[in-house]
């Protein structure tokens, strides 16, 4: 028990990644098994059509979703742009504000680019903060899909070193338990996930 805490603290941050590893083995395994068994293939040929499948499913999302995306960056990048020369034209002469204040344009016209230039200073720190961020995703998702691939290949040897570790008294107590989790918790996740798609 000491151990297991020990590792928990000490690979904590590996902890997320290999719960969802075994999530998505969890949720790919009776597609690898239809596919296996409907197309007579080799398993590790089914898991990699059904990661393939998966995979364009998800570019073609992120096809859809990046144009959009750079499409309203350009739209803000041309309202700045034309919310500048709208604020220079409009102090081309000193504002005069009864007898008491006048406001020169040009002291005005330097706030505003100091303004604008910490905005984007604090705009390039975070995007790179943000790429950095995308490269840890990728690689916890690379982690994530290996992870999955190897439990997904080995799931029948998994399951019956887990029953072995049953007592002989409850393993048909055991096999019932597992056939209606199995169905209810397969039925739970792949909803999440079309859900999510």
């Amino acid at each position: 028990a000491a151990g297991l805490i020990y590792f928990l603290s000490r690979f904590s941050v590996a902890v997320a990644p290999i719960v969802l590893s075994v999530i998505l083995a969890y949720v790919l395994n009776p597609s690898v098994t239809y596919f296996q068994k409907k197309l007579h293939i080799n398993r590790v040929v089914s898991i990699l059509i059904i990661y393939l499948i998966l995979f364009l499913v998800i570019g073609y999302l992120i096809t859809l979703a990046v144009p959009a995306s750079i499409n309203q960056v350009r739209l803000i990048s041309n309202d700045l742009e034309l919310l500048l020369v709208q604020v220079k034209q409009l102090f081309t002469e000193p504002i005069q504000i009864g007898d008491v204040l006048t406001i020169d344009e040009q002291e005005l016209l330097n706030s505003i680019n100091d303004s604008l230039q910490s905005g984007v200073e604090r705009l390039l720190e975070q995007t790179i903060d943000l790429a950095a961020t995308i490269i840890e995703s990728i690689v916890w998702i690379i982690f994530i899909v290996i992870i999955s691939i190897y439990l997904i290949n080995d799931s029948s040897s998994l399951m019956s070193w887990l029953e072995k570790l049953v007592p002989n008294g409850y393993r048909e107590d055991y096999n019932r338990l597992l056939v209606e989790i199995n169905a209810i918790w397969g039925s739970f996740f792949r909803g999440q996930l079309l859900l999510a798609l």
